[in-house]
């Protein structure tokens, strides 16, 4: 296999300070390569006025085919400078991470690389690569698009949906379906060298709305590139964004019943973009779209997909990751106009207290006031519930936060004060079905979450555990003292992973004992669980905890840990099935 390294190294170079052997190596291996391409696709011999979606990628499968890999990601540079015979300077063009993305050129983004008549022949025979109108919106392919000039875009504009920098949102017709549409317009800047900044955000951008697909996230229909712009083309015009829903929605009741399900939904998304590793870094009110009563998150310019960076699972973006700050700005604000509250009201009590800003992340302890002052305001005592997430995602400490997944379940589980789960999520993001690893032994590795807990199943004890107990104490029986002093320190890394058979550790040698982990967000909450001598979760966690009881014939034992913790701070055995019928009132004061 040839090296491309090597070649790329040798096309980089100055001709002039090469001897005639390497240019000699060099001119051979073009020919060659061109030959080859030429013979498997005779086109490119051909003076064709057009090259289809399909020939193009033809080209690009025969460029990999051929152990060029970096080229098979450009195959209409690859047959313009082809077809202009300046085929030595494609590693130039990719050097400066010029890619396909960037058609159509003009004199102004084309690279100083080709003089002032190569690059008119380069700008005439682009034409053969460029795109169809018709291609854009009846093609399932996801394929980007390429106009020679605006006047071929099927899309009329209609109104101004928003702007800002260099960028703008418009809400266009379809001249061909008559549907209307989002379009986001990226101005292509002028100068090659600012024009080479501003395409990398597009593409990045683009790559990620083509990766999600979510009821929550906006979607994309298409793509394509002009002389001016380049653009995104988005399904589901909105009807406003968060931030003026918000500023409409205490004048309507409707909208306030609305505004209560927009939290879980709002969680749901942001959950679904971590579990495909897609940071967003733009979470504020405008970015969120609502339409037909539906909330869309949008707005990926600024947006990280960590699916491919080669680092630790520890440095990476994981589920686990706590990175809900930004969302609990977001939920105050929506906490506010539900508590009968303005933003107004807000920014003027932070701005006299605290540190004396309107600024979140620089007035904590304004924020923190804020959110006691609204627990006590008038109000539906329901309304409240929002700021116990509140508080826990606005921690200056990230690793006190709620993960993804700790705070969807805690939000889907969440009852008003009519005890109807659910208030604070649509219908179409609860999950009412039982979830689908209560046995166990299946090995799966997604978590069922209450309010106050994260509970983890396996059917193995972890190894440091096994090594250190022979059993463990009935949690009836087991005072503070006990359960956090007995098996404090013990690290539960490979958890739930471990291979060690349950053989090993058995209680009453029932060989279908389970084992469950249950994470709780603070300390405290496993104090006071012990304290009043039972575990208190929710309904669909005490389903599953009284579900595993029955089908291991009593033998459940329970790991306790807070949230971001890699100790147990105790663990227990349950001695009876869950009571259904008492509960404490006083264990909402407790958290």
């Amino acid at each position: 296999m040839q090296d491309d390294r090597v070649e790329d190294d040798l096309l980089e170079d100055d001709l002039g300070d090469l001897p005639a052997s390497s240019i000699t190596t060099m001119e051979y291996d073009l020919r060659t390569i061109d030959e080859g391409m030429a013979e498997s696709f005779p086109k490119l011999r051909s003076n064709a006025t057009e090259y289809t979606d399909l020939d193009v990628e033809r080209v690009s499968e025969l460029l990999r085919w051929m152990d060029h890999e970096t080229w098979s990601h450009v195959p209409r540079l690859y047959i313009v400078l082809h077809r202009i015979g300046y085929l030595n300077l494609l590693n130039d063009f990719i050097a400066l991470r010029i890619t396909d993305f960037w058609f159509p050129f003009t004199q102004l983004t084309l690279p100083s690389l080709l003089g002032p008549s190569d690059q008119i022949a380069f700008l005439q025979q682009q034409q053969c690569v460029l795109t169809k109108a018709t291609h854009l919106e009846r093609d399932d392919s996801g394929e980007h698009r390429h106009f020679s000039d605006r006047e071929h875009i099927p899309f009329q504009s209609k109104a101004i949906l928003g702007t800002g920098g260099f960028s703008q949102v418009e809400k266009v017709v379809s001249l061909i379906s008559f549907r209307e549409y989002a379009r986001k317009l990226i101005y292509r800047k002028k100068a090659f060298g600012e024009f080479q900044q501003s395409m990398p955000d597009f593409e990045r951008e683009l790559k990620i709305l083509k990766r999600v697909r979510h009821r929550h996230i906006v979607e994309l229909v298409g793509s394509y590139t002009d002389p001016k712009y380049a653009a995104l083309i988005m399904s589901l015009v909105a009807d406003c964004d968060l931030s003026q829903f918000l500023t409409e929605a205490s004048s309507s009741a409707n909208s306030m019943s609305l505004m209560r399900t927009f939290f879980g939904c709002l969680a749901t998304a942001l959950s679904y973009l971590h579990d495909l590793s897609i940071r967003h870094k733009d979470i504020k009110p405008s970015n969120f779209l609502v339409k037909d009563g539906t909330v869309l998150l949008t707005d990926f310019g600024l947006s990280l997909d960590c699916s491919d960076l080669t680092r630790s699972t520890t440095e990476g973006l994981t589920p686990l990751t706590r990175r809900y700050w930004s969302l609990g700005c977001v939920f105050l604000e929506m906490t506010n106009i539900l508590k009968g509250k303005s933003l107004d009201d807000m920014k003027s009590f932070l701005e006299s207290n605290g540190s004396q800003t309107a600024m979140y992340w620089s007035n904590p302890a304004g924020t923190k006031q804020w959110v006691t002052k609204l627990k006590r305001s008038a109000g539906k005592e329901a309304n409240n519930s929002p700021l116990m997430w509140i508080k826990k995602m606005l921690m200056h400490n990230r690793e006190k936060r709620p993960t993804a997944r700790v705070l969807v379940m805690e939000i889907v589980n969440e009852g008003s004060a009519s005890d109807k789960a659910g208030e604070f999520c649509g219908i179409c993001c609860r999950m009412d079905d039982e979830p689908s690893y209560l046995d166990s032994g299946s090995g799966a590795t997604s978590q069922a979450l209450s309010r106050d807990s994260d509970l983890t199943p396996s059917d193995t004890v972890p190894p440091s555990v096994e090594s250190a107990i022979s059993r463990p104490p009935p949690l009836s029986n087991t005072g503070p003292d006990a359960l956090h002093n007995v098996f404090a320190g013990l690290r539960i890394e490979q958890v739930p992973s471990a291979k060690i058979s349950t053989q090993s550790y058995c209680p009453n040698n029932h060989a279908q004992a389970k084992y469950f982990i249950l994470r709780s967000t603070s300390e405290m909450d496993i104090e006071s669980s012990v304290a009043h001598g039972v575990w208190v979760s929710s309904r669909r966690v005490n389903v599953i905890l009284d579900r595993a009881l029955s089908e291991a014939g009593g033998s459940v034992i329970l790991f306790f840990s807070v949230v971001g913790s890699k100790e147990f701070c105790g663990v227990a055995e349950m001695t009876s099935s869950v009571d259904y019928d008492n509960t404490d009132e006083h264990w909402t004061e407790d958290l």
